[in-house]
């Protein structure tokens, strides 16, 4: 059916010799007529999921059988009837013929491949449209509209597929591609060494303790190598931490002044990586770095290159099993009817494709900088960055709003 169902507990069950009365067919489709009396002899009111292990909308599951089973749970209105599947254009092709009084209906999405399938269920007038989002094995981009209920989970049992590490809660995991957009001069910089070191050295970053200590790093493209080195012993005394201690732990890649573009910096990064060792953090400073030659303004605009970028991006942190962590900026001009999302500058890939994305906005208190995260369209998060004005990074710069 979908990468959802690769594990399937329900087949599991059923050729399981242990359950071989229940399913003398193992996991063949099997049409159970002795079932159906079932909910009519209880007496209590019960919430039924009355397809656990099978699915209703069954190819070979005939319309008449189908209205029956329609008809037995509307005879039965003290229960509550719930339906789950992944066939959502026969969903939507038989609805007009069945009888929905008030059955639940839901369909499964594992993945962003899958959520189409949300769309197909909003047009079924069943009581509560819900979705099963189980077992998540993707991030998801949901528009809820006229749906009522949400399950997520994950996957289980013997041969489950593990969820990517999380490397700062919430925010940031392995494989994934953050994004940080500012203003220009607005210290991104400075943060982005912060995040190295706090996931190198087993620190906390923007008030995040990180999940995962783990070697990182840092491929600078644009700072000098003495104005870098500056910045790399200012915010490591800051963090109780010396640029000795980081061997080992935070490598410091600078190519400023060498050829760039996307594939000559991966082409880079491949040719270091340590496989006995491997960066489970990339920070790559700044992205329109990797633009490569041309008009910078007009491939930051395209949507089919910057496409192409993050699909590149993507194909490094999946081989490499690494986080990426972008520094991007801002659009020119007044910012007062942009939403956050839109912020960055370029095409609106850059606000769809990343996994998480952080901003920094100025603020007109003296020496502030709030930050903004969206995180896979999960609420925003604000907190204030105080930083002293001699640029040093400050131990205790983190406070909430």
């Amino acid at each position: 059916m979908s990468p959802g169902c690769k594990h399937c507990y329900a087949e599991r069950t059923a050729t399981h010799p242990r359950y071989a009365r229940g399913f003398p067919n193992g996991f063949d489709f099997t049409i159970r007529p002795d079932w159906f009396g079932q909910p009519s002899h209880l007496r209590k009111p019960k919430l039924i999921f009355a397809n656990s292990m099978s699915d209703f909308l069954h190819e070979k599951m005939p319309l008449e059988t189908l209205k029956q089973l329609f008809r037995i749970m509307g005879s039965c209105p003290r229960h509550t009837f719930q339906i789950l599947t992944k066939r959502h254009e026969r969903l939507v092709e038989l609805a007009p013929s069945l009888q929905w009084h008030d059955i639940w209906m839901g369909v499964s999405i594992e993945n962003q491949d899958c959520v189409e399938r949300a769309d197909f269920l909003k047009r079924v007038p069943a009581k509560v449209r819900f979705l099963s989002c189980e077992p998540l094995i993707g991030p998801l981009e949901l528009n809820l509209d006229g749906i009522h209920w949400v399950l997520i989970g994950g996957e289980s049992g013997p041969r489950c597929r593990p969820m990517p590490p999380e490397i700062v809660p919430g925010f940031l995991y392995s494989e994934s591609i953050a994004v940080m957009s500012a203003e220009s001069k607005s210290f991104k910089t400075w943060n982005l060494i912060a995040a190295c070191i706090a996931v190198g050295m087993g620190k906390s970053w923007l008030g995040f303790d990180c999940c995962l200590q783990a070697r990182v790093l840092y491929c600078n493209l644009e700072l000098m190598d003495p104005m870098f080195q500056r910045r790399i012993n200012s915010v490591a005394s800051a963090m109780g931490t010396t640029r000795q201690a980081l061997k080992g732990h935070v490598d410091f890649l600078n190519l400023k002044g060498q050829p760039n573009g996307i594939d000559r910096v991966l082409g880079r990064l491949r040719s270091y990586h340590s496989p006995d060792d491997p960066w489970r953090l990339v920070v790559i400073d700044p992205v329109y770095k990797l633009y490569g030659t041309g008009d910078g303004k007009e491939i930051e605009n395209s949507t089919s290159a910057i496409s192409a970028m993050f699909e590149k991006l993507e194909n490094f942190a999946h081989e490499y099993k690494t986080a990426v962590f972008l520094a991007h900026h801002f659009k020119k001009g007044p910012k007062g009817a942009i939403s956050d999302i839109d912020l960055g500058s370029g095409s609106g890939v850059f606000a769809r494709a990343p996994d998480s994305l952080l901003f920094l906005r100025q603020k007109e208190e003296r020496n502030a900088l709030p930050f903004f995260g969206i995180f896979r369209r999960l609420n925003h998060l604000v907190r204030v960055l105080e930083l002293e004005t001699s640029g040093r990074f400050s131990s205790e710069m983190i406070q909430w709003t």
